[in-house]
């Protein structure tokens, strides 16, 4: 028997499916990534960096793009139609909703993840002489860092479209909420006597160069695992008082 989070997330997944919103989307997402990793390989021909680093570089920028537009219609539907006070009053756990949702949309941005890792691996078999820049453990290694940032950033896109009530000012909240730490840091940083480059590091970037490369830590796994944890943890809380005064 299908599980209601099972069910919820067929269902979004499919309405994102059936019309043209969601291919528009991860067409969209594709050639924002190839146009970026065709301009790195221009600028980094002759360089030392592999080529699977500069795929990781090119795809990790477009990401929180891709998971703010994937989750900014999640509730905004429900409170359009009507549905969400049925919903909260449904014999349904918030925890259910929250998961079915959020495991909606990050199947939607995992699927541009891999269309972009295809769109890597045909240019591999076309470009014979950039084989030796791919390395299959490379891009393995640099997809799976994606997965990480896509699991964070679909969360707090979830966490964003539950707070805003228009899907626009979702997608900015979702954009704040990722950047907005990142920005700080460098901002406090930029204070620093010989550091100011600083100000324009983004790390999500070095974490996937560095997986890429063959660097690994434990460090930025657990930070994108405890953002999205966190995320939806707060998803469920807020879910649960608004069902409770709907009661």
């Amino acid at each position: 028997m299908r599980s209601v989070a099972h069910l919820i997330a067929w269902r979004d997944l499919r309405a994102a499916l059936t019309g043209v919103s969601g291919y528009v989307l991860l067409a969209g997402f594709l050639a924002l990534t190839g146009w970026t990793f065709a301009g790195l390989l221009h600028r980094n021909e002759g360089g030392f960096a592999p080529a699977s680093a500069i795929w990781g570089l090119a795809v990790a920028p477009w990401l929180p793009v891709l998971a703010a537009a994937a989750t900014m219609r999640l509730f905004a539907e429900e409170r359009q139609t009507g549905t969400m006070e049925l919903l909260l009053t449904a014999p349904v756990r918030p925890y259910d909703v929250v998961l079915g949702k959020f495991a909606a949309a990050l199947a939607l941005v995992c699927g541009g993840i891999l269309l972009a890792l295809i769109q890597a691996r045909v240019l591999r078999h076309v470009a014979p002489r950039m084989d030796g820049g791919f390395s299959s453990a490379g891009l393995l290694a640099a997809s799976g860092m994606l997965f990480l940032q896509a699991a964070a950033w679909t969360a707090v896109g979830t966490l964003a479209a539950l707070l805003a009530r228009q899907q626009g000012i979702a997608a900015l909240l979702t954009l704040l909420g990722i950047g907005a730490p990142y920005a700080l840091r460098a901002a406090v940083a930029a204070w620093a006597p010989g550091m100011r480059h600083g100000l324009w590091h983004w790390p999500p970037l070095e974490d996937v160069t560095n997986a890429a490369t063959g660097l690994f830590s434990l460090a930025p796994p657990v930070l994108y695992v405890s953002m999205a944890w966190c995320a939806l943890f707060l998803c469920v809380r807020l879910l649960e008082a608004r069902d409770l005064r709907t009661r």
